[in-house]
């Protein structure tokens, strides 16, 4: 009966040790959940960093290519959304500029203003990638200064003067903004602008990545102690009933021979008062 105790005990632990682990599993996989929603929200804003640059070469160009001047408006409105200058529309990561620009109106409405850099802030990007990141805006800033700028005042008619201000005025030439937005120089500078966004998202990726397979290892760690535990309370949960069936039948047994033993002893008592009731008769 002791070792059953024993036994019973060593399954109660276990059991418990069992829900515990189990408990700490699910708040693994709670944390995994989290860490996989933060990667593709940071990824996501990562992204958007590349897909404004190309969306403003693609305004700067279909101004210079129509001289239509929303193109430049649609321009400053997406520096001014990744600035928090301007209210950031509703699911922004979606497609957006592609409807805008074909029903020439915001295809949905817009929430409050918040500047990229500070969204990623929150989701905690490193100094390192800001540091990408300010590299291409930099390069971003300068190729609008220099080779958009000429191409978008040669849409205007204003051209260079020998000390390469603006103050000359002619025709507008909407071929040379054409050539200055696709030639080798623009697209080396263009280059410029993504190859920090690259590394820029390469660094996004492996730090979430990183992040991820930690908490997945945790979460490994516990699953082997767990599994060992669920089998050693198994294994005890059995040996438990079967000492306690055996146990159970030793009793039964034991009742069994107790209740023969008195079933003799009474007849033994009862054959015994019989002699004794004959021995006390008067002899005839």
């Amino acid at each position: 009966m002791r070792i059953t105790r024993i036994l019973m005990i060593m399954f109660t632990f276990l059991a418990l040790g069992s829900l515990i682990l189990a408990l700490l599993i699910m708040r693994s996989d709670g944390i995994i959940a989290r860490e996989q929603s933060r990667r593709y929200i940071s990824y996501r804003l990562a992204d958007e960093l590349r897909q404004t640059s190309d969306d403003l070469t693609r305004m700067t160009r279909a101004y210079a290519a129509t001289s239509d001047i929303r193109f430049s408006e649609y321009a400053k409105q997406i520096r001014d959304i990744r600035s928090g200058a301007h209210p950031r529309p509703e699911d922004y990561h979606t497609i957006y500029w592609d409807y805008y620009v074909a029903a020439k109106e915001p295809p949905r409405p817009s929430g409050d203003p918040i500047a990229l850099r500070k969204m990623m802030q929150e989701e905690g990007f490193t100094n390192e990638e800001f540091g990408l990141m300010q590299n291409s805006e930099t390069n971003a800033v300068d190729l609008q200064k220099t080779i958009e700028r000429e191409a978008i005042e040669a849409v205007g008619g204003r051209f260079k003067d020998e000390t390469g201000q603006y103050t000359v005025e002619g025709e507008p030439d909407m071929e040379a903004a054409r050539r200055l937005l696709y030639s080798d120089e623009y697209h080396d500078r263009k280059a410029d602008v993504m190859r920090p966004i690259e590394k820029f998202l390469v660094a996004v990726d492996k730090r979430t990545a990183a992040s991820v397979a930690a908490q997945e290892r945790i979460r490994g760690m516990l699953e082997l102690p767990l599994i060992l535990a669920i089998a050693a309370s198994v294994l005890l949960g059995i040996v438990s009933i079967v000492r306690m069936g055996r146990f159970i039948v030793l009793l039964e047994r034991k009742e069994k021979e107790e209740e023969e033993r008195l079933q003799r002893e009474q007849r033994i008592a009862e054959r015994r008062a019989e002699r004794e009731k004959e021995e006390s008769r008067p002899s005839e």
